[in-house]
């Protein structure tokens, strides 16, 4: 590697350091993003969890939340946020979701629980479905390639060494 010493990370417990750290990096870095509150001049916008506890304070302000369509005409969202829910009706939306598929919106909060709509991604049940199915096609695939790096011997395993195929 450029930069770092030769032979820095050739012993286990060193590359185990060095792992730990970065992961222990990642989950600051997700704590600390997650605990910031809404900053519009840096694209974080207010979402469900803000318009359920303080409707009032977001009208007239931009908001980007999603839900699943319980109506569609006039189109309406269910947001929720833990065991809170909330029907917004969607003006001027870009799409034509059907019932029960889930819609985010980037709009302007309104009046009488309605949000006028800048932008608006509708995405269909079916993707939710294609998206778990890929993933446990990915997680199995991903099980057998790391279960077939090693010999599997009387309930121990031992890796796999010289003249076969590392992948």
């Amino acid at each position: 590697m450029v930069g770092i010493a030769k032979g820095m990370f050739e012993s286990k417990k060193a590359r185990f350091t060095a792992i730990l750290i970065l992961l222990i990096l990642l989950f600051t870095s997700f704590v600390y993003y997650g605990s910031q509150s809404p900053r519009p001049e840096y694209g974080n916008y207010p979402g469900e969890e803000h318009l359920i506890k303080d409707y009032q304070s977001y009208i007239n302000e931009k908001v980007n939340v999603g839900g699943r369509v319980v109506e569609t005409e006039p189109l309406t969202i269910e947001v929720k946020y833990g065991r809170d829910t909330m029907e917004l009706t969607i003006l001027n939306a870009t799409v034509s979701p059907e019932e029960g598929d889930r819609l985010s919106v980037y709009g302007v909060m309104k009046e009488g629980g309605s949000l006028e709509a800048i932008n608006s991604v509708n995405r269909p049940k079916l993707n939710f479905y294609y998206m778990y199915v890929v993933s446990v096609l990915a997680a199995i695939w991903v099980a057998y390639r790391i279960f077939d790096q090693f010999k599997w011997e009387d309930r121990a395993a031992s890796p796999k060494r010289g003249g076969e195929d590392d992948g």
